[in-house]
């Protein structure tokens, strides 16, 4: 019954951010881009970490705490920028 831009979307109605990464390729340049933009851009949307390692078959997940983050063009870009990092993103 309502019409919105795709930027009042992204902001509002997003839940849960998940990232899918191997353990390998998640390194200290990611940890800061994604504290750095928590800083900049909290929010309501939940953001999870599963890191994985195929050889042996591990998991780690990680999930933020406290407030979370906001959907924002920096992270969005970011995301596509690193296609390597599988991505879930859900509005329920």
């Amino acid at each position: 019954t309502d019409i919105c831009l795709l930027e009042t979307v992204k902001k509002s109605m997003t839940k849960s951010l998940e990232m899918h990464i191997m353990i390998k390729l998640f390194t200290e340049k990611h940890i800061a881009f994604f504290e750095e933009n928590k800083r900049k851009y909290p929010g309501n949307t939940n953001l999870k970490v599963k890191m994985y390692e195929p050889k042996n078959n591990w998991q780690v997940q990680l999930f933020s705490s406290g407030n979370g983050i906001e959907m924002n063009d920096e992270l969005t870009a970011y995301l596509l920028e690193h296609d390597y990092i599988d991505v879930n993103v859900s509005m329920s």
